[in-house]
C-alpha cells in the first residue's frame, strides 16, 4: 500500500520519481528528466514565471532554466530551495526489491504474474536486485532460500561475475554458509535462466 503524505510531496527511490498531492499518486515522471519536468510543471501551475521563481527560491536564473531543461544536475539545497516555492517537499526512501523482477531475472521461485520479462535481463539489472534483496529481509523463508540457490548458482558457475561484484558482501558470505541440499536443487532452476543473459 503507498503511502499519501498530507501535502505535495516529491519522492525519489532509485531513478523512480513519484509525485503525490493530498489526493494520493498524481503520477510517475519520466525517469530520463523527471525533475526537469515536474519543477516546470509546478512552476506554470503556480503561474510563475522563471524568473519570478528564480528570485524566490534564491537560485541563479540559468540554474533554473537548464534544470527545467533537463540538462542539469542540482544540489539538494537548491532542490530544496525551489521545493519549498513550489510547495513541494523533498523526499528521499530506499527502494525495495522488485521480488517479481528479481524471479523473471533467475530467482529460483514460483511467480503469479501472468506477464513475463518487463524489460530485458541483463547482468546488471539482476546484480542491481540481488544488492536491494540483501539491503531487506526476505519476505519469507522460500524467498530466502531461493536467493541463497541464486547465489549459489552465481558463486560456482559465475565465480568472476560473483567475485567482483558479490564477493566481498557480508550477508551474502552469511547466507553461503547455510547451504543445504534444498538449496543445490534452486540452484539448477536458478542457472536454467541466469545462462541466457550471463
Amino acid at each position: 500500500m503507498k503511502r499519501k503524505p498530507l501535502g505535495p510531496v516529491w519522492a525519489c527511490a532509485g531513478a523512480n520519481f513519484t509525485y503525490y498531492n493530498k489526493h494520493g499518486l498524481i503520477g510517475n515522471m519520466n525517469p530520463l528528466d523527471p525533475t526537469g519536468q515536474l519543477f516546470r510543471h509546478r512552476r506554470q501551475a503556480l503561474g510563475l514565471t522563471q524568473m519570478e521563481l528564480a528570485q524566490s527560491a534564491g537560485v541563479a536564473l540559468p540554474t533554473l532554466q537548464t534544470l527545467e531543461a533537463g540538462r542539469s544536475n542540482p544540489s539538494i539545497d537548491t532542490l530544496r530551495n525551489l521545493g519549498r516555492v513550489l510547495g513541494l517537499d523533498l523526499e528521499v526512501r530506499p527502494k525495495n526489491c522488485d521480488w517479481e523482477r528479481l524471479i523473471e531475472l533467475g530467482l529460483p521461485l514460483a511467480s503469479d504474474l501472468k506477464k513475463k520479462r518487463r524489460g530485458i535481463a541483463t547482468p546488471d539489472t539482476l546484480l542491481h536486485e540481488v544488492r536491494l534483496a540483501l539491503l531487506e529481509p526476505a519476505p519469507t523463508v522460500r524467498h530466502e532460500d531461493a536467493l541463497i540457490g541464486l547465489l549459489v548458482a552465481l558463486s560456482e558457475y559465475y565465480p568472476t561475475f560473483f567475485l567482483k561484484k558479490l564477493g566481498r558482501n557480508k550477508k551474502v558470505t552469511r547466507l553461503l554458509q547455510r547451504v543445504q541440499g534444498r538449496h543445490i536443487k534452486l540452484k539448477r532452476l536458478a542457472l536454467h535462466t541466469i545462462a541466457s543473459y550471463l
